[in-house]
C-alpha cells in the first residue's frame, strides 16, 4: 500500500473478502473485530535496499500531548474447572533486527529510545522494562533477561554494557537493587564467566577516574538493621599461604594479609 493520508482511509466496517484494510473509527486507525479474527500482517517492499516501514503517532497541538502508540499481544483463552483454571499462554511480542550473510557486515540494530526534552527544567522520557506480575498462589514474577550475542566460531561473545548518562554537573548513577520481600530480601550476584579450559572470567571493581580531582572510592558495607544483627562482609576460600599474585589477599591463621 502506498502512503495514504488519514483522511483517505475508509470508515471501519466489516471486511469484504479476504483483504484486511485499516479503517478509521473515532479518529483511531485500526482493524475491526471481524478482521482481527484472522491473522493480519504488513510488509514493506523489497529492492536493492529493503524499503523501510514507519509507524508514527500524531503530534499534539498547543499544550496538547503527543499521541501514544501501544502494541499489545493477545490474551490467552481461559477455561475454569472445579478446582483449577486452565488456559494458554499470553501472546508474545517479538522484534528482530535484519540478518546478514556478508563478510565484515553487521546484523541490523534494534534501537529503542525514549523522548528528549528540550525545555528548561525538563526531564528526558523514562525507559522502563518490566517483567510480568503474577497474582496466583505461590507464583513467581517474570524474569528480566539480557543476553549479549554468541560467537559460534573463533570470535568473542558480545558485551553487556550499562552506562549512566553524561551530565555537566554530575554523571548519572547506575543502581542495581535486588527485590524487596516481606521475609527474605533478594540477593545480588556477580559472577565471572565459566571457561572449559582457560581461566574463568574475573569480576573487576574500579573506582572512577578523575583528570584533576580525587579518584572514586570503592565502598563495601554489610547491610544495616533496625533491630537484628548487621550484615557481615565475608571473604570465602582465601588461600592459606602467600599467593604469587601481588596484591592478593590470603588468610594467615585468621588474619587477612596482602601479598
Amino acid at each position: 500500500m502506498a502512503n495514504v493520508k488519514l483522511s483517505q482511509l475508509p470508515s471501519a466496517t466489516d471486511p469484504v473478502g479476504d483483504e484486511i484494510i485499516p479503517g478509521v473509527q473515532n479518529g483511531t486507525v485500526g482493524f475491526t473485530v471481524a478482521q482481527l479474527r484472522r491473522s493480519a500482517s504488513a510488509s514493506s517492499g523489497s529492492g536493492n535496499d529493503g524499503r523501510y516501514m514507519a509507524f508514527t503517532a500524531g503530534d499534539g497541538d498547543g499544550y496538547g500531548n503527543g499521541g501514544t502508540m501501544n502494541f499489545h499481544a493477545g490474551h490467552a483463552g481461559i477455561v475454569s474447572g472445579e478446582s483449577y483454571t486452565y488456559g494458554g499462554n499470553g501472546g508474545n511480542i517479538n522484534m528482530y533486527g535484519g540478518e546478514t550473510s556478508g563478510n565484515y557486515q553487521r546484523g541490523g540494530y534494534i534501537y529503542l529510545a525514549s523522548g528528549d526534552s528540550d525545555g528548561d527544567y525538563g526531564e528526558g522520557g523514562y525507559f522502563s522494562i518490566q517483567a510480568g506480575d503474577t497474582e496466583g498462589y505461590n507464583g513467581e514474577g517474570g524474569d528480566v533477561r539480557v543476553y549479549a550475542g554468541h560467537s559460534n566460531w573463533s570470535g568473542d561473545g558480545g558485551r553487556v554494557r550499562l552506562y549512566g548518562g553524561y551530565g555537566v554537573s554530575n554523571g548519572g548513577d547506575i543502581g542495581l537493587y535486588a527485590g524487596s520481600a516481606d521475609y527474605n530480601g533478594g540477593s545480588l550476584y556477580l559472577y565471572g564467566g565459566y571457561s572449559d579450559s582457560g581461566p574463568g572470567g574475573r569480576v573487576n571493581l574500579y573506582g572512577g577516574y578523575s583528570g584533576s580531582g580525587a579518584g572514586g572510592n570503592i565502598v563495601i558495607r554489610g547491610g544495616r538493621t533496625d533491630g537484628g544483627t548487621h550484615g557481615y562482609i565475608i571473604l570465602n576460600d582465601l588461600p592459606g599461604s602467600p599467593p604469587s599474585q601481588p596484591g592478593a589477599l590470603w588468610n594467615s591463621e585468621g588474619a587477612i594479609r596482602i601479598a
